[in-house]
C-alpha cells in the first residue's frame, strides 16, 4: 500500500466514530469478512493546495474530453422562485452551462446556506451529486446545513424535482425542465457520440459550474467546498474532481472509476462500451489529483465492485476508504453516512453546526 503522510487532525474523533463496525483498508478489499476491531485511520494531507488551478481543467489526459475555461468563472444563473423550499430555507436556481444542441443549457439547482454564515464569518460549502433516477434533494442540502455548510444539490438529467421528492423517495421524483437543458442518463446509450454530447459530460460540467457558482457566495469560504455523490453520483464525482482542481474533499459513495473489468453492473456496462470506459472510467486522471478523498462502499453492493474501489484508494494521490458492512444502495443510505461529515470537518477544519448544537 502506498505511504500516506501522516497527519493528526481530530484522529480521537474519527477512532469513536469509526467504530461502529466499519471495515477501513485500501489494499485488501478482496477479503469479504466485516472486521470488528481497532482501525487504520486513512492518514491524508489536507494542508492547503499550491499554485491551485482555479481558471481551467487540471486534467487534460484525454484529448477529447475538454471543458471551456468559462465554467471555472461564476455562471450566468436566474432564479427560480417558484421551486423554492421556503419551510427549510433552500433556494431554487438555473445555472447556465454548456451547450447542447448548439444553445447554452440551464442546470436546476438547489442552495442552501447556514443562517451562522456571513461575509465576515464565511462557511465551508459542499457539491451535492444524486445517483441514477434521482434528482437535486432539498433535504440532502438542509442536511449539510445542519452541519453548518453551505450546500449546492444539482439534477444532472435536465430535470426538475417534483414537490414530494426527497431523499427517501422511490417514485415521482422529477420531470422534464422548463429550460433547455443537457442530455438524460441513458446508461452510455449515448457511447457513439462525440464526448461533449454525451449524459456524463454535461453532468460533470453542471458540477464544475455549482462549485463556481457556491464560491460566488460572500458568505462562503470558496477555499473550503468538497464534494460527495451517490452511486452514479460518485463516478460523476470522480471525473469532476480530476477536472476541478480546487475541490477541498471528496466522498464518493459506492460509485468511482476503474470499474471496468470488474464484476457488478458498472464492470458490465464499461466492458459492452470500452470506448466509455476510457472516456469516463479512466483510474489515471486521479494519480496526481490533490483533492483528499474518501472513497465509501459495501462488499455486497450490486453495482460498483470494492475491488476497484481499493484501486481507486490506492491510485489517487490522496486518498483512503471505508467499507461499511450492510449499507445497501440509496440516496437515503449514501447522504446519511456520519463519517463523510467528519471527514468534511478535518479537511476544511470547520467546526460542528452551531445553529443545530451538538451533532
Amino acid at each position: 500500500m502506498k505511504e500516506f503522510r501522516v497527519i493528526k487532525i481530530i484522529v480521537a474523533i474519527l477512532i469513536v466514530t469509526l467504530s461502529s463496525g466499519l471495515c477501513v483498508s485500501c489494499d485488501d478489499t478482496n477479503q469479504n469478512e466485516d472486521i470488528d476491531q481497532p482501525y487504520e485511520i486513512p492518514e491524508y494531507d489536507f494542508s492547503p493546495k499550491e499554485n491551485i488551478v482555479d481558471d481551467r481543467q487540471y486534467y487534460s489526459g484525454i484529448d477529447e474530453v475538454q471543458f471551456p475555461n468559462q465554467l471555472w468563472d461564476t455562471p450566468a444563473f436566474e432564479r427560480a422562485t417558484q421551486y423554492d423550499r421556503q419551510d427549510q430555507g433552500v433556494e431554487a436556481y438555473f445555472l447556465q452551462s454548456v451547450p447542447y444542441n448548439d444553445a447554452p443549457t440551464h442546470v436546476f439547482a438547489y442552495v442552501g446556506i447556514p443562517s451562522i454564515a456571513t461575509k465576515d464569518n464565511p462557511v465551508p460549502g459542499v457539491v451535492l451529486i444524486h445517483g441514477g433516477g434521482g434528482t437535486a434533494f432539498y433535504d440532502w442540502v438542509k442536511m449539510w446545513n445542519d452541519w453548518g455548510y453551505a450546500a449546492i444539490a444539482i439534477d444532472t438529467e435536465g430535470r426538475i424535482p417534483s414537490e414530494s421528492a426527497n431523499l427517501n423517495s422511490a417514485s415521482d421524483l422529477a420531470f422534464e425542465s422548463i429550460m433547455h437543458h443537457g442530455p438524460s442518463n441513458t446508461n452510455y446509450g449515448d457511447y457513439a457520440k462525440p464526448a461533449n454530447e454525451q449524459f456524463i459530460y454535461h453532468a460533470i460540467a453542471g458540477t464544475i459550474v455549482a462549485n463556481s457558482f457556491l464560491s460566488s457566495f460572500e458568505q462562503v469560504d470558496s477555499r473550503k467546498i468538497g464534494l460527495t455523490g451517490i452511486s452514479w453520483g460518485g463516478v460523476i464525482a470522480m471525473n469532476a474532481v480530476a477536472y476541478d482542481d480546487r475541490f477541498a474533499f471528496a466522498a464518493p459513495v459506492y460509485g468511482a472509476v476503474a470499474m471496468a473489468g470488474t464484476s457488478g453492473i458498472f464492470g458490465t456496462l464499461y466492458d459492452t462500451y470500452p470506448r466509455c470506459s476510457f472516456l469516463w472510467d479512466n483510474v489515471e486522471m486521479l494519480r496526481n489529483c490533490r483533492t483528499p478523498i474518501l472513497f465509501i462502499n459495501w462488499k455486497g453492493d450490486p453495482y460498483f465492485a470494492v475491488d476497484a474501489t481499493g484501486i481507486c484508494a490506492n491510485t489517487a494521490l490522496n486518498a483512503g476508504m471505508i467499507l461499511i458492512p450492510e449499507l445497501q444502495h440509496g440516496h437515503l443510505q449514501g447522504a446519511n453516512i456520519q463519517e463523510i461529515f467528519i471527514f468534511a470537518n478535518n479537511a476544511t477544519a470547520a467546526r460542528y453546526a452551531s445553529c443545530q448544537g451538538e451533532n
